[in-house]
């Protein structure tokens, strides 16, 4: 009985030791995005090298960004729009210009990735803060 028991835990253990997060799990896939300062959440679908961004303007209207996406290690990305597939205003030509987005991920808890972006605004580094939600 003291075996079963052993083995029983062993395998509980390892079965909730597998189902922890990493930054890997928020590569590719589909996301929800909620930033601290915002009100309503957005998703994206990201691929290995872009994402795409779809942000409601209103009740009846989306609109879709496409960024490209560098990897800096497994925890760390920057994103630039992608001027290929869309056509930039003079923020995002600007936010390209300076480097672009950098994102930070700082911890996963539950199914939450918590990051801080830094955006160049202005001469200036914007820091941003929220959470993505592995769907």
């Amino acid at each position: 009985m003291k075996k079963i028991l052993i083995a029983l835990f062993l395998l509980l253990s390892l079965n909730f030791y597998s189902q922890e997060l990493t930054c890997e799990d928020f590569k590719i896939g589909t996301f929800l995005i909620k930033i601290d300062t915002e009100k309503e959440p957005y998703r994206i679908t990201r691929y290995e090298n872009y994402q795409v961004e779809f942000v409601k303007k209103n009740d009846n209207e989306n609109i879709e960004f496409t960024n490209s996406v560098e990897w800096i290690d497994d925890c760390t990305y920057r994103l630039k729009y992608d001027e290929k597939k869309m056509s930039l205003n003079a923020f995002q030509k600007s936010i390209n210009e300076n480097n672009g987005v950098l994102v930070k991920m700082r911890k996963i808890k539950g199914k939450y990735l918590y990051f801080d972006s830094f955006i160049p605004v202005d001469g200036k580094i914007i820091k941003v803060s929220g959470k993505i939600c592995k769907s």
